[in-house]
Parts: structure tokens; C-alpha cells; sequence
């Protein structure tokens, strides 16, 4: 039986990508006269998610949606996640909305996003996966990997955000047992999705990761589950954004490049953000990814006979 992440790969799998382009946007970005208009209207943003839709839709399986983002600008933030995240089901993407969503009302928060009805046109924001905080309780961990299994849906657990080995940060702040936080998120989203694996052998639970050291033990420490990796431009020429691909087969891993920092790196954030050139520079960024991909491929292929295996 085909899962979530099963539909995710495939997708990857027909557009010949492992990048996914999040929508995190600001007014900034945003030409004078579009945030002019903004005060009663929702066009700037969906306007704005609408032409990146179309203009990517060969180019990546999967769009993420920065839940904050558009909640910032209030209602009318809302009713532009809500029309692009239907627009985006209705031309074939995965659909991430990354909210690092958590506490008591964690399970009817996701479930909300995953029962939203596409059709209407009032304010419902729709999900293929959402992204949750590693604080929640195991039981609502528990009852979402069971829903997500029963109703084709996927949860990251948000593990690691930051760059950095800094012992005070709260994602390195070791456990009693020895291990970092940050490898603790990785270790629960391995338990609790073990039993919820689909055909490619991925598990509708994963966890999400920016580059880091402890890359490699956070992988094997979740050997099922998809990890999303969050990185600016700067971090695809870092081998440390790779090490989530299991060797020889090039899976397991998706990359999430944002929107504000292709921004940023075109020189574009101050009113002049043009989604023709920003599409051309994520071209460039999956073709260097793929490139990846393909030498990882190579090496571990040259060595199965040595016993390599990817899980």
C-alpha cells in the first residue's frame, strides 16, 4: 500500500528533483505599488505564490509554505496560504506547511490541514505533510503517524535549525542518556514512524534539519524516515547538506531552499524580486543537487562489492 512518502518520491522521482522551494515571503520583496495594495487585498502574496507556482512546476515535486509567514500578515495572509496551497494540490505538488506545530491542540492542528477541503473557496489551508515540534506529547506523535498511515499524509519532526555546535544551544543541550536534543527528535520520528513504513521504505514520519555535524548520527538514528533539509544557497556547494542520502540509491533526503535567501542572493529583496530570474537560480540549484546525487551514486555503486547497504 502506497503512502505519503511514497507519492512524494515519485513525484521526485518523474521531475528529477530533490529541491523543494519555500514560500516564505516579505512585503519587502514585493514592488511598491503591489504592497500599496495589500491593506485589503491578498493579491500581492497570491499573485506573487501563484506566478512561482506555475513558473516551477516542472522543476521540483514539492512546495513548502512558511506558516508564520503568511499568518504575519493576518487574515489576509491566511487567504493567500489558503488559495496557493489549493492552487499548488490542483497543479500536482506535494504540499508542506511547516509550522513547527505543538502543544495540547498538536493533532486536530494537523488534521485540519490534512482534511481541508480543496474545492471551497473559504478559508481551509490544505497539507500533504506538516511540520511539528519535537516537545509534543509521544501519544499525539503516536496518533498522527497512525492518521498519516490511514489517510496518506506525513509529519516532520522539527529536530535541528540551526548551524551551530554551541553546547548552550537548546538543540545541542545533552540528555541523560548522552545524546543531543537535536538527535533525540531524530531518534522519536525512527520509533514512532518504524511501523508505518510505505513501499519505498520510507515512513510517514520524518524530521526536519538544517546542514550540521551531527548529520551522520542523526541518520542513523532515524533510518526510516525522510529528512527534510532546510539550506540557503550557500550550503549547496557544503558536502554537510548531502549526508542525509543513503549511499547507492540517492533517496532519503529532500533539500528546502527559501524563497527570501534566493531572494537575497540575487540582490532582489528590496522591490525588485523577479520570479523569472529566482526559477533560473533554482534550476541551477537542483541541477547542482542532482550532480550530487549522481557522484554519491557512482562511488557507493563502485563499492557495493565491499558490503555498502543503505539501511
Amino acid at each position: 500500500m502506497d503512502s505519503s512518502t511514497d507519492t512524494l518520491i515519485k513525484l521526485a522521482q518523474d521531475t528529477g528533483s530533490r529541491v523543494i522551494y519555500r514560500f516564505s515571503p516579505t512585503l519587502s520583496m514585493l514592488s511598491e505599488s503591489s504592497k500599496a495594495s495589500f491593506k485589503g487585498s491578498t493579491s500581492p502574496l497570491a499573485d506573487y505564490c501563484a506566478k512561482c507556482l506555475t513558473t516551477l512546476k516542472k522543476d521540483t515535486a514539492a512546495v513548502m509554505f512558511d506558516y508564520s509567514a503568511f499568518a504575519l500578515y493576518g487574515i489576509q495572509g491566511l487567504l493567500a496560504l489558503s488559495f496557493s496551497s489549493k492552487m499548488a494540490v490542483d497543479l500536482g505538488y506535494y504540499v508542506i506547511i511547516d509550522g513547527c506545530f505543538g502543544g495540547e491542540g498538536v493533532v486536530n492542528m494537523c488534521r485540519s490541514f490534512f482534511d481541508a477541503d480543496t474545492d471551497t473557496s473559504g478559508l481551509s489551508i490544505y497539507a500533504d505533510a506538516v511540520t511539528i515540534s519535537p516537545y509534543c506529547a509521544a501519544e499525539d506523535i503516536k496518533a498522527l503517524a497512525r492518521f498519516c498511515r490511514e489517510d496518506d499524509a506525513a509529519i516532520f519532526i522539527c529536530a535541528k535549525d540551526k548551524k551551530t555546535n554551541d553546547p548552550d544551544s537548546i538543540e545541542e543541550v545533552k540528555l541523560d542518556s548522552g545524546m543531543k536534543l537535536c538527535e533525540a527528535a531524530a531518534d522519536d520520528a525512527g520509533a514512532f514512524g518504524e511501523l508505518y513504513v510505505g513501499e519505498f521504505g520510507y515512513s510517514v514520519l520524518g524530521f526536519v534539519t538544517v546542514p550540521s555535524e551531527s548529520g551522520p548520527s542523526m541518520r542513523s538514528l532515524d533510518r526510516w524516515g525522510l529528512a527534510l533539509v532546510k539550506a540557503t544557497v550557500a550550503d549547496i556547494e557544503d558536502d554537510r547538506t548531502y549526508a542525509f542520502f543513503y549511499p547507492g540509491e540517492g533517496e532519503g533526503e529532500f533539500i528546502a531552499v527559501t524563497d527570501r535567501d534566493i531572494a537575497e542572493t540575487l540582490g532582489q529583496i528590496n522591490g525588485r524580486f523577479n520570479v523569472d530570474d529566482a526559477a533560473g537560480l533554482f534550476r541551477e540549484i537542483v541541477g547542482k543537487v542532482e550532480a550530487k546525487r549522481g557522484a554519491a551514486q557512482v562511488i557507493s555503486n563502485s563499492s557495493r562489492g565491499a558490503g555498502l547497504s543503505n539501511k
